[in-house]
Parts: structure tokens; sequence; C-alpha cells
């Protein structure tokens, strides 16, 4: 039809492992499929670095755009107000020091290291928003005193969530993007990020985050950011720059350009 084929690359095979049930099995039947897919676009949209470094070591030939995925930074904002709706909601008071990860509940995204770090930081709450699908590798872990499970929360509530915390930790192992992460520095929270190459480019230890690859070294960080104070300031409103550059604006405009560059080539 002479029409152009745009796919948006939100998968790569290795997110199959450690959330789908049986993920190690199907891995190569997907890994293979994925290029054979991806080769099937004249365009693919790569939301990260690693994702376009990805396609071009797997032998796919089509033309690659990098653009992230955005974040509404006049959405996930700071607000105190929603921070207090939250925490009336779910009976924290102005003193106790949360710890907030969103995603679904699969070995992929952490879930295991988050339970441990709550079993050893006693004195914080910890706070899961995500449940898990029939489809899905099934979790098996029993929850801390102090752990709060919300499994699922409107898209729409997702600010108060991000306002009600005091770090943003997430332990995931794979990401192609991870939306939560920007939204939740945009609502200017300090974040806790497993040292994963996907975020390398963007997320600096000791400036916009703290990273760390074991259980010791996330309790280490989230101690760290609960004593001092402003450090934690200090690593959230650089996690706020950081998702500014992240702006949806700027994704609208990066696409914009990317049709007109493929619709000139007709």
């Amino acid at each position: 039809s002479g029409r152009k084929v745009v796919m948006h690359a939100r998968h790569l095979p290795e997110l199959v492992k450690g959330g789908f049930r049986g993920g190690n099995l199907i891995y190569p039947v997907f890994h293979r499929y994925s290029q054979y897919l991806y080769n099937q676009a004249d365009a693919v949209v790569c939301a990260t670095p690693y994702v376009k470094s990805w396609m071009e070591t797997h032998g796919v030939r089509s033309k690659l755009y990098m653009i992230p995925n955005g974040v509404d930074c006049s959405f996930f904002r700071k607000s105190e107000n929603l921070r207090r709706q939250f925490r009336e909601k779910y009976h924290l008071s102005e003193n106790d020091f949360a710890v907030l990860s969103v995603g679904l509940m699969i070995p992929r995204k952490g879930i295991h290291d988050f339970v441990r770090v709550a079993e050893r930081c006693r004195s914080t709450t910890f706070i899961w928003i995500g449940a898990t699908e029939k489809v899905l590798e099934k979790v098996h872990v029993t929850f801390p005193e102090n752990f709060v499970h919300i499994p699922y929360l409107p898209f729409s509530d997702m600010p108060s969530a991000y306002n009600g915390a005091d770090v943003f930790f997430f332990p995931t192992y794979a990401e192609s993007y991870g939306n939560v992460l920007m939204e939740a520095a945009s609502c200017e929270k300090a974040i806790v990020l497993r040292d994963i190459e996907i975020y390398r480019e963007w997320f600096t230890h000791g400036e916009n985050c703290l990273k760390g690859a074991t259980v010791d070294e996330f309790v280490q960080a989230v101690e760290r950011l609960k004593d001092d104070h402003t450090l934690r300031e200090s690593i959230a409103h650089a996690a706020r720059r950081t998702a500014q550059e992240h702006d949806i604006a700027h994704t609208i405009d990066a696409l914009m350009n990317m049709y007109e560059e493929l619709l000139q080539e007709n």
C-alpha cells in the first residue's frame, strides 16, 4: 500500500525472564520472533539508548529513532496536598518514613529484594502498588508488618501515591523504559535504583539517585536518605530535572519530526 510502518519497541526478549510463566523456556523463541517482527517495520521507536543498542546488535535493519516515552510533568508534580491525602487514606503520619515501588508483582520487578529490604528496615513503611496476573510468574513471599500492598490504584491517583512517599525504590532487573521511574522523579522523589545498564546514561549515583546491586546496598541507600534530609532533597530536585528533560512535550516534538521525515522519504 506504500504506507510506512512504525513500531514502538515496548518489549525486549529479556523482559519475559522473571515475568511470564516459563519465561526462560520461551526466551529463545521470543528472541528470534522479536528480531523478525522489528525488521518488518520501516522505523522502530526505541525509548532508551539501551533499546536502540539492542536493535543495532541483534540484526534489526529498520530505521531506529531514540525517543523516550515521556512523562507529563504538569500532572506528575510535587504537591503537599496530595501527600496529605494519600497519608490520611493509608494511615501514615507525617513522621512515618515511607518507601514506594510501583509495578507488577513479579520477580523481574525485584519484589523479593524489596521485601528483604523492608524486613531489614523495620521502622520504615514499604508500599508496593501493583498485583500479578494469571499468565505471569507467581511470587511466593511473606510480607512483614511494615509492608503495605495496594493491588491496584487508578492512574488518576498515582500522583498522590508518589507524593505520599519519601523515597521511590525501583529494584527492577530489566525494563524497556520504566514509566513509573520518571513519574516518581517528576514528583520530586528521591530515587533508589538497581544499577542496570538501561539507566546509566540518565541516572548517576549520588546525583539524581542512589544505586545498588544487593540487599545490603539497598538498605544502606534507604537508611542514608532517611537520615540525611539534605541529601534526600538534593537527589529529589535533581531527579525532577531529569524528568523535565523527558517531558511529554519533547516526546511529541520528536515524534512529529520523525513522521515528517518518514513522509518526506516518499
